[in-house]
Protein backbone atom coordinates (compact mmCIF):
# COMPACT_ATOMS: atom_id res chain seq x y z
CA UNK A 1 0.00 0.00 0.00
CA UNK A 2 1.37 3.71 -1.01
CA UNK A 3 0.23 6.59 0.64
CA UNK A 4 1.43 10.24 -0.66
CA UNK A 5 1.60 12.27 2.38
CA UNK A 6 -0.51 15.85 3.47
CA UNK A 7 0.03 17.37 6.14
CA UNK A 8 -4.18 17.12 7.35
CA UNK A 9 -3.88 13.35 7.14
CA UNK A 10 -0.08 12.89 8.25
CA UNK A 11 -0.19 11.81 11.64
CA UNK A 12 -3.29 9.46 10.76
CA UNK A 13 -1.42 7.62 7.84
CA UNK A 14 1.53 7.12 10.10
CA UNK A 15 -0.22 6.05 13.19
CA UNK A 16 -3.14 4.72 12.44
CA UNK A 17 -3.08 3.46 9.24
CA UNK A 18 0.26 2.11 9.54
CA UNK A 19 -0.80 0.14 12.42
CA UNK A 20 -3.73 -1.14 10.58
CA UNK A 21 -1.45 -2.61 7.58
CA UNK A 22 0.50 -3.87 10.25
CA UNK A 23 -1.85 -5.88 11.99
CA UNK A 24 -3.55 -6.99 9.24
CA UNK A 25 -0.13 -8.33 8.19
CA UNK A 26 0.43 -6.19 4.48
CA UNK A 27 3.61 -7.00 3.49
CA UNK A 28 4.64 -2.79 2.76
CA UNK A 29 3.53 0.26 3.51
CA UNK A 30 5.22 3.48 2.06
CA UNK A 31 4.92 6.64 2.74
CA UNK A 32 5.79 9.17 0.56
CA UNK A 33 6.87 12.51 2.31
CA UNK A 34 7.31 14.60 -0.52
CA UNK A 35 8.67 17.50 2.28
CA UNK A 36 11.31 15.24 3.61
CA UNK A 37 12.19 14.04 -0.11
CA UNK A 38 11.99 10.24 1.08
CA UNK A 39 9.94 7.19 1.59
CA UNK A 40 9.11 5.33 5.17
CA UNK A 41 8.80 1.36 4.06
CA UNK A 42 7.30 -0.10 6.79
CA UNK A 43 6.34 -3.69 7.33
CA UNK A 44 4.11 -5.84 9.76
CA UNK A 45 7.32 -6.37 12.23
CA UNK A 46 9.28 -3.26 12.38
CA UNK A 47 8.89 -0.94 14.99
CA UNK A 48 10.34 1.60 12.88
CA UNK A 49 10.42 2.34 9.32
CA UNK A 50 13.37 1.44 6.41
CA UNK A 51 14.03 5.56 5.49
CA UNK A 52 14.91 5.71 1.31
CA UNK A 53 15.71 8.53 -0.01
CA UNK A 54 17.59 8.00 -3.08
CA UNK A 55 16.18 4.30 -4.60
CA UNK A 56 13.47 1.77 -3.66
CA UNK A 57 13.62 -1.80 -4.56
CA UNK A 58 10.33 -4.28 -4.50
CA UNK A 59 10.96 -7.41 -4.82
CA UNK A 60 7.37 -9.60 -4.29
CA UNK A 61 8.55 -13.23 -3.89
CA UNK A 62 8.14 -15.09 -6.85
CA UNK A 63 9.12 -12.71 -8.99
CA UNK A 64 12.00 -11.95 -10.63
CA UNK A 65 13.47 -8.83 -11.55
CA UNK A 66 12.33 -6.82 -9.03
CA UNK A 67 10.78 -3.00 -9.75
CA UNK A 68 13.36 -0.53 -8.94
CA UNK A 69 12.08 2.89 -8.21
CA UNK A 70 14.60 5.72 -8.71
CA UNK A 71 12.95 7.98 -5.35
CA UNK A 72 15.09 11.38 -6.31
CA UNK A 73 13.15 11.41 -9.70
CA UNK A 74 10.05 10.32 -8.07
CA UNK A 75 9.68 12.99 -5.30
CA UNK A 76 11.18 15.81 -7.75
CA UNK A 77 7.91 14.32 -10.20
CA UNK A 78 5.37 14.43 -7.46
CA UNK A 79 6.48 17.41 -6.11
CA UNK A 80 6.31 19.83 -9.26
CA UNK A 81 2.60 18.00 -9.39
CA UNK A 82 1.41 18.81 -6.41
CA UNK A 83 2.91 22.60 -6.74
CA UNK A 84 1.07 22.81 -9.59
CA UNK A 85 -2.25 21.16 -8.26
CA UNK A 86 -2.03 18.13 -10.08
CA UNK A 87 -1.17 15.17 -7.53
CA UNK A 88 -4.80 14.32 -6.66
CA UNK A 89 -5.06 11.64 -9.59
CA UNK A 90 -7.06 8.98 -10.77
CA UNK A 91 -6.40 5.74 -8.95
CA UNK A 92 -2.96 4.03 -10.15
CA UNK A 93 -1.33 7.32 -10.58
CA UNK A 94 1.32 7.41 -8.71
CA UNK A 95 1.54 3.62 -10.00
CA UNK A 96 2.11 4.76 -13.51
CA UNK A 97 4.53 7.45 -12.34
CA UNK A 98 6.92 5.02 -10.61
CA UNK A 99 6.87 2.38 -13.73
CA UNK A 100 7.52 4.92 -15.59
CA UNK A 101 10.70 6.20 -14.01
CA UNK A 102 11.45 2.84 -12.79
CA UNK A 103 12.03 1.93 -16.25
CA UNK A 104 14.54 4.74 -17.06
CA UNK A 105 16.51 3.66 -14.20
CA UNK A 106 16.73 0.05 -15.94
Amino acid sequence: MIEVLSPATARYDRLVKRLRCQRASIREYWIVDLDAHVVERWRPEDERPEILAETLVWMPRGTEPGLTIDLLDLVKELSARESRGHLAGPPGAFASSSARLASKSA
